[in-house]
């Protein structure tokens, strides 16, 4: 009985110093804070990240947390423009870029293009598909076929008349609103994704107690009113809401209200500072207005961290 448990306290030592090494291995991983409402981004998916030379361009900032897929069991992390999945193979434990192209192309939904093949300027793939001019150039800047992978199609014009061509892990969206140079955009296939196959909230709020020391709460402002339509020689509840990017309430913010009456007065209020739950109220008193009359609010807050402003407005009635 003896030998058994001295047996049993090797063993729950050894686990003991197992799992502490583990967790400290854990924390020594290199991390980055990145984006503004941001994320950590560490290990295997920052090495990844940043193999790019422009990592913002093609992934975007991280839209979630590092979370296990409940599908395939694999660690993941979404970003705006990419999913990254982490693979344990012979080869060792590496990040890809997931075939969110292929989980959302719809054959035959786009007209193609037409773009002439022009061997000067495109590259046509084994599969059949060619890239051309700015796409290949962007494809070929940014080591395409790692991290956007072989093209699904040709060049195509989607249903709002933009040219398009989507890839294995990606799709590229020509934008000509936008300055030479910059048009070529990798498309927010990874933030379309989770909205539409994952769509868990939990996943996309990071631990608020574990960000970075001082980081900015850049406040966001929203502004309602407690009636759609009032009558002329009444009253208006307004309601103005402070929270900041991780939408956690700001308290002790300074607000002030600009009401904008029919006849185009504006009449400034300063109302008391947002309280614990990011709330401050105050009621309008409203003049003898005809109906259909639209009477306008706007909010300006202010806080350490910055200010902002929200919109909001109502209708007079009989």
């Amino acid at each position: 009985m003896a030998f058994f448990r001295r047996f049993f306290s090797i063993i729950i030592i050894f686990l003991f110093i197992a799992g502490m090494a583990f967790s400290a291995q854990a924390q020594n991983q290199p991390q980055q804070f990145i984006g503004n409402p941001g994320h950590w981004v560490s290990g295997p998916f920052l090495q990844y990240y940043l193999s790019s030379e422009n990592p913002e361009l093609l992934f975007g900032n991280p839209i979630s947390i590092e979370f296990s897929d409940a599908t395939t069991n694999q660690r993941v992390q979404y970003f705006e423009k990419a999913r990254f999945d982490l693979i344990d193979g012979n080869a060792g434990t590496g990040v890809v870029s997931a075939p969110v192209g292929e989980f959302l192309y719809e054959p035959d939904k786009n007209r193609e293009a037409g773009i002439t093949y022009d061997p000067a300027v495109c590259k046509r793939f084994g599969n059949s598909f060619s890239v051309c001019y700015a796409f290949w150039q962007f494809y070929r800047a940014n080591n395409g076929l790692l991290h956007l992978g072989l093209p699904l199609a040709n060049a195509e014009i989607n249903a709002a008349g933009f040219l398009m061509q989507y890839f294995q892990n990606g799709v590229l969206e020509w934008h000509p609103e936008k300055e030479a140079g910059q048009r070529v955009v990798r498309g927010d296939l990874g933030r379309r994704y989770f909205d539409q196959f994952v769509d868990e909230p939990a996943y996309l709020h990071p631990d608020l107690n574990a960000l970075p020391a001082g980081i900015l709460r850049s406040p966001q402002v929203s502004v309602f009113v407690a009636k759609a339509i009032v009558t002329a020689n009444s009253s208006q509840t307004v309601h103005v809401v402070v929270k900041d990017q991780y939408q956690q309430p700001i308290s002790g913010a300074v607000v002030g209200v600009t009401a904008t009456m029919p006849d185009g007065r504006d009449f400034f209020f300063r109302l008391p500072e947002s309280n614990s739950s990011g709330l401050s109220t105050f009621e309008l008193l409203i003049g003898d207005f005809s109906p259909r009359d639209v009477v306008l609010i706007s909010a300006l807050v202010t806080t350490p961290d910055g200010s902002a402003t929200g919109e909001s407005w109502f209708r007079i009635w009989w």
